[in-house]
């Protein structure tokens, strides 16, 4: 797929904000849950790329915090759909290596998907991890470390704590590797309460597509576009970034 030179400069850990089905579905004049359909599907799809070309850790947000201010029909078909696929791509995940966390809010999440992702949470060896945000918010991400922080302070006694260890032990993503690119689908240039604390050296892309549309294609001119990012994480050089 690509040449050896963008290889060399793959990112190890991608995530992405896959917004825009419902709007995807109502500019075709289709039922809004038709979009979360095909954007289900997609979604499952890019983990089958990005496991191709051996990208580590892929995060996607999946569902938001405030997206439980949705319609209650719409909520019940983006879970159903969800456990849906989640089911059907079962045998190939396994198969595959493929481990599923999920970050963000158990309580609300239902136990159908907590069982389904525990299941692929089990793979001894792996290949792959994806990480599903469910009921994720940035900030509450924020709070809830520095919740875990003072019982540890007061109970354990840790002394006042630097942003090394609070990115070591307090925070959902503590296991995983912070992205080196967050892609938004759905033509709106924010973050959305996405990875607040993880995204402060992250590129980011904003794209005109919408989540259904997603295609190898778009990824690959995405990763091509991150090979030629100049990342200085503070240092002082000339930084250039394909648009």
């Amino acid at each position: 797929m690509f040449t050896q030179i963008y290889k060399e400069k793959f990112p190890k850990s991608i995530s992405v904000i896959m917004d825009g089905n419902g709007t995807w579905s109502e500019k075709r004049n289709l039922k809004r849950f038709l979009g979360h359909y095909i954007g289900g599907k997609k979604s499952f799809i890019l983990i089958e790329h990005c496991f191709n070309i051996n990208l580590k850790n892929v995060t996607l947000y999946t569902f938001s915090h405030e997206n439980w201010g949705r319609d209650l029909m719409e909520v019940k078909n983006i879970f159903a759909m969800l456990y849906y696929f989640m089911i059907k791509f079962s045998k190939n995940m396994k198969r595959k290596s493929i481990k599923f966390y999920i970050i963000g809010q158990m309580t609300n999440i239902p136990l159908s998907i907590k069982n389904v992702t525990t299941y692929h949470s089990y793979n001894i060896i792996k290949k792959m991890i994806t990480i599903l945000a469910l009921s994720y918010g940035g900030r509450d991400d924020i709070i809830n470390g520095i919740k875990k922080k003072f019982l540890d302070y007061f109970y354990i006694k840790i002394p006042n704590i630097n942003e090394i260890d609070f990115n070591r032990f307090y925070i959902s993503t503590k296991k995983f590797s912070e992205p080196d690119v967050i892609v938004r689908f759905g033509n709106q240039s924010r973050l959305s309460n996405f990875l607040l604390w993880q995204a402060s050296y992250t590129e980011l892309f904003f794209l005109n597509n919408f989540w259904p549309d997603y295609s190898r294609k778009i990824l690959t001119t995405l990763l091509k576009s991150f090979a030629f990012c100049n990342r200085k994480y503070g240092i002082i050089q000339k930084d250039i970034c394909a648009e």
